[in-house]
């Protein structure tokens, strides 16, 4: 069972970062600014509890089932998405390959800073 304390956290930096995007009418999505915002909360006041830790992975497990929504939508764009499916293309695929190499480069980096990495 997922704490409710854990998942409160969550929603309040999203929120925050919501208000803030809002308020000061930023290019940057609410989500993001509240992510960075944990980030910054975590780097100042040390490392978060296990409920919190415990819940971030139930969700990042769940991550997937967010894509199915956008994807099921490409079939219903009909005539637009036809004249556009090679930009399309070649940004997820340009997107993918530029994207796990560098996360991989950054896990490697992180693990052996942290004294687990080989």
């Amino acid at each position: 069972m997922i704490p409710v304390q854990a998942i409160t956290t969550l929603l309040a930096f999203q929120l925050g970062g919501e208000w803030l995007q809002s308020s000061f009418d930023l290019v940057v999505p609410g989500p993001v600014i509240g992510m960075f915002a944990l980030f910054v909360y975590l780097c100042l006041f040390g490392p978060p509890a296990e409920e919190l830790i415990k819940t971030s992975q139930a969700l990042i497990a769940t991550l997937p089932l967010l894509f199915l929504a956008p994807t099921v939508g490409l079939a219903f764009l009909g005539e637009s998405f036809q004249s556009d499916w090679i930009p399309w293309l070649a940004a997820c695929v340009l997107g993918t390959a530029i994207c796990y190499p560098l996360i991989a480069k950054l896990l490697q980096t992180l693990l052996k800073r942290s004294g687990r990495g080989a």
